[in-house]
This record gives C-alpha cells, sequence and structure tokens, in this order.
C-alpha cells in the first residue's frame, strides 16, 4: 500500500515536470541608416533557434520614414504662373524567402507650388523655383503561420535576410513647363517576431519532490526484501 502512495506522488511530481508549455516571443530589431529611394536594403536576421521551443508564428514588419524635398521650377519664358499642386507616392516593400509583398500611400498628397515668375533667362538662374519638403512613414507587415508553406524555412536555418526597397514617383500640376525634381530618402527599420511555446523548466522544488520519492522508494523496497529473508 505504501508503494501505491509513493509511486502516485512521484507520477504528480512528473506531471508538474511536463507541465504545458508556455507561449513566448523573441523579438530581432534591425535598422538600417538612410538612403536614397530606389536603392535595395540587405536586413540579416537570425532564423529560429528550436532549442527555445516549438515555433507557431512569424511576423515581419518592415518601415521607413521617407523624406522628400521637391523643387518645382518654371521654365516658361513667356509668362508666370499662379501656382498649383503636387503629388509623390512611395512604395515599400520587401523580399523574404521568394515571398514579396509591398505597400503604397502618398508621401506628399495636393502639396501647394506657389506663384511662379516666369523665366528670364534658359539658365538655371534665370529659372524661378519654390521648393516643398514632406515626410510619411511608410509600413509593411507579413506574418507566416504554421500551415505556410514557407514556416519551416524559418527555423534552425542560419542567418536569414530580407531584401528591402522603395521607390517615390512624383508629379506637378502646375502650368506649362513648370518641371519638379525629386530628392527622396528613407531609412529601412525591420522587426521580426518569433512566437513560440517555450520548452517547459521544471522547478527546484520539482526535483526535490521526485529525489524524495525515489529515496522513499528505496528504502520501503530494501525493507520488504529484508522482511522476506528473515
Amino acid at each position: 500500500m505504501k508503494m501505491k502512495k509513493l509511486t502516485g506522488v512521484l507520477l504528480a511530481a512528473l506531471t508538474m515536470a511536463s507541465a504545458s508549455a508556455m507561449a513566448d516571443t523573441q523579438v530581432i530589431h534591425i535598422t538600417l541608416p538612410e538612403i536614397n529611394t530606389d536603392s535595395i536594403g540587405v536586413l540579416n536576421f537570425a532564423s529560429f533557434d528550436s532549442t527555445l521551443g516549438s515555433l507557431t508564428g512569424v511576423s515581419l514588419a518592415l518601415s521607413s520614414d521617407v523624406s522628400t524635398t521637391i523643387t518645382a521650377t518654371n521654365w516658361n519664358t513667356t509668362r508666370g504662373t499662379s501656382g498649383g499642386t503636387v503629388n509623390l507616392v512611395g512604395t515599400l516593400g520587401f523580399t523574404v524567402l521568394g515571398s514579396s509583398l509591398s505597400s503604397t500611400e502618398y508621401v506628399v498628397k495636393d502639396g501647394v507650388v506657389g506663384a511662379l515668375a516666369r523665366a528670364t533667362s534658359p539658365t538655371p538662374a534665370g529659372r524661378p523655383s519654390t521648393t516643398l519638403t514632406g515626410s510619411k512613414v511608410l509600413e509593411v507587415t507579413q506574418t507566416f503561420g504554421t500551415s505556410d508553406a514557407l514556416f519551416t524555412s524559418f527555423i534552425d536555418n542560419g542567418q536569414l535576410s530580407a531584401s528591402a526597397w522603395e521607390k517615390a514617383v512624383g508629379s506637378i500640376a502646375a502650368g506649362p513647363l513648370v518641371l519638379g525634381t525629386y530628392v527622396t530618402k528613407g531609412n529601412y527599420d525591420l522587426v521580426v517576431t518569433y512566437t513560440y511555446d517555450a520548452a517547459p523548466v521544471p522547478e527546484p522544488e520539482t526535483y526535490g519532490m521526485l529525489l524524495a520519492g525515489l529515496g522513499l522508494m528505496g528504502v520501503v523496497a530494501r525493507r520488504k526484501m529484508a522482511s522476506r529473508q528473515a
């Protein structure tokens, strides 16, 4: 009877030792310095280490703080302009493990171009101009679940990389021969989040219960053997 009770104690301790895994996250943050748009940035990050537990989800969030300087210049030597508008559209995207995603938003929408006098000469010094600035944080996010074909490629696969890119396209509506130049820059900021069930780690008290139970079972077993030999 005592042996059955001790066995029950050991089973309880083992149950505690194999308690259900706890959900946890690992976050990797990579940033590249500001570069001109139409440039590709490569962001390297580590794949998930399966010794931490069982991976359940992957999220990649890319953002870029895009800033632009737009210069509108009147090339018309016969007349000035009363003003107009300028737009600039930015596109941010990335490719990882052959999967691509992108997002397009206005960086500057309907920016006001002031009145411009006529050009007094075809030289740059003789062409009136005005400058506008704008900025916008562009963001794009992609997630991978356990059912996605690429999911296992994030596990124990060494260093991975995401190729990030951004483009900017502008247009001006401010009269004939009013032309625009655009200088647009942005940085790349990538946040990789691994969601996983952490491997359970038994508490020290659990090990103590196991050792105590094993010790008691040894004592009981020796007493039984001694009583049988007597």
